[in-house]
């Protein structure tokens, strides 16, 4: 799984939205491929949305950005059951 996060570190008040717009293009995208490329119809793509408060930032090491949240496990379960 590969979050993507749309509010941290910088405020962005149209967070939601920007988060279903990417969902939606991430699954057009998918759809292009497999119509285009016989051999991508195995691909399967899951896509989770979800909002809540969560803790943003270096976490445990200074290289690596990272959140921690239960909205995170909570995408991932969406992500998991499509």
């Amino acid at each position: 799984m590969k979050p993507a996060v749309f509010e941290a570190p910088l405020g962005n008040a149209s967070h939601s939205e920007a988060a279903v717009k990417a969902a939606l293009e991430i699954q057009k995208e998918i759809e292009d491929l497999t119509e285009r490329e016989r051999s991508a119809s195995h691909i399967g793509v899951g896509v989770g949305v979800n909002s809540g408060e969560m803790v943003a930032g270096n976490l445990g090491s200074k290289r690596r950005w990272s959140t921690l949240s239960s909205e995170t496990r909570e995408c991932r379960v969406q992500a998991d059951l499509l």
